[in-house]
């Protein structure tokens, strides 16, 4: 038999539930109400939890039904229960004109992941996910691509998470008590421009030639290179304008007359936001393992046999010449120049076509700068 008590020596202001648990135990659980009514309601609702407890019937779903009935009747709502797949939909609206698009992009990836990593449980209550499925997606994740990586889609999952656990949908954030993978630096090697100038020549599309050529004058990642639009070109001062995928920020550089002579011989489009190289564009981060994969194949067509080195896991071995060795030529040194960087923010303050003249003198810098990468030889080495 339950019912109601206070605290004798006055020391908490609610109503006490005393009630004799299935196995005889005398329990004593506060309330948490002053109200008597509500309280007793309460009080209920522990004595039905117990008994379903104790005929080991009781389910997550029903006990979570028990509290809600008592919820309701206190005319309170009713504790959230989402899904999995609500709360990563949730929190991927909530973020929704907040970020970069590229970051939602970015953060539907890694859900869909998740999702399709969990199954049938993506569909059951997010507070059943366990630090041990944290684990096991972070390392599943590793078996098919870089640990940074791995690391990068594991802190978008903790971050949903710490969203969920600030609503008080989940206690704790299983992602935040689950390490980073140690990342090791793999050691890649630099194409000398000849080497270059055989890639291109090995390159069975203009955009992949194209997109060659401005990876070896820009330092540009893959996906930023694949990505460049028309609108990011600035023929008339001889500029190239765009914003790094992986930092947000904004980069400038001086066009490079390789990459100058490869856009005179095409046809700027009537839409400014059209990409450079279309068959290569996509918003999907997944792509960049697609082109990776097309990159090494043109690598093994211009007859460039790199060292084979260990995977940061050291679970395979892969080739030392990647796209991202193209950033270690003589382009990454050039800009990687403090003083540039400068000149750099300067002139991205102003709109494109409306340069002033005091910022001429920096222009002309960069484009003596962009000079010291070597141009590529007419024949292959």
């Amino acid at each position: 038999m339950a019912c109601l008590v206070k605290d004798s020596r006055r020391r908490s202001p609610y109503w006490i539930c005393a009630y004799t648990a299935p196995d005889g135990t005398r329990v004593k659980r506060s309330t948490k109400q002053v109200d008597k009514e509500k309280a007793w309601q309460i009080c209920l609702s522990f004595v039905e939890a117990e008994e379903a407890v104790a005929t080991r019937s009781a389910t997550d779903q029903q006990l979570r039904r028990v509290i809600d009935a008592a919820r309701r009747r206190l005319g309170e709502a009713p504790m959230l229960d989402a899904t999995v797949r609500e709360t990563l939909e949730t929190w991927i609206k909530s973020k929704s004109g907040a970020v970069k698009a590229s970051s939602i992009k970015e953060y539907k990836v890694a859900a869909k992941l998740f999702v399709g990593f969990l199954g049938p449980r993506a569909e059951a209550s997010v507070r059943l996910i366990t630090k041990r499925d944290a684990v096991s997606f972070r390392d599943w994740l590793a078996q098919s691509r870089s640990r940074a990586t791995a690391n990068k889609l594991k802190s978008y999952m903790g971050s949903a998470f710490q969203a969920a656990k600030e609503e008080g949908t989940i206690e704790q954030n299983v992602f935040a008590l689950t390490d980073n993978l140690k990342v090791v630096r793999v050691e890649r090697d630099v194409f000398s421009p000849g080497q270059v100038a055989r890639l291109v020549e090995a390159a069975r599309s203009e955009d992949w030639k194209g997109a060659i050529i401005l990876g070896y004058t820009s330092a540009a990642r893959l996906m930023d290179v694949a990505n460049m639009r028309w609108s990011n070109v600035d023929l008339e001062n001889g500029l190239l304008n765009f914003s790094v995928r992986k930092t947000g920020k904004r980069a400038l550089i001086a066009l490079h007359e390789d990459f100058a002579e490869w856009l005179a011989g095409k046809r700027r489009p009537a839409d400014a936001q059209a990409y450079l190289f279309p068959s290569l564009a996509s918003e999907n981060a997944i792509a960049s393992g697609r082109l990776s994969m097309q990159f090494s194949r043109i690598v093994a067509r211009a007859g460039i046999s790199g060292r084979r080195v260990k995977s940061e896991g050291g679970s395979k071995e892969l080739s030392s010449y990647v796209f991202h060795s193209l950033r270690h030529s003589s382009a990454s040194s050039v800009y990687n120049n403090a003083a540039l960087e400068n000149i750099a923010k300067r002139v991205t303050g102003h709109a494109s076509g409306a340069i002033r003249k005091y910022v001429h003198e920096d222009l002309e810098v960069l484009r003596q700068a962009v000079k010291l990468i070597p141009r590529l030889p007419k024949s292959q080495e």
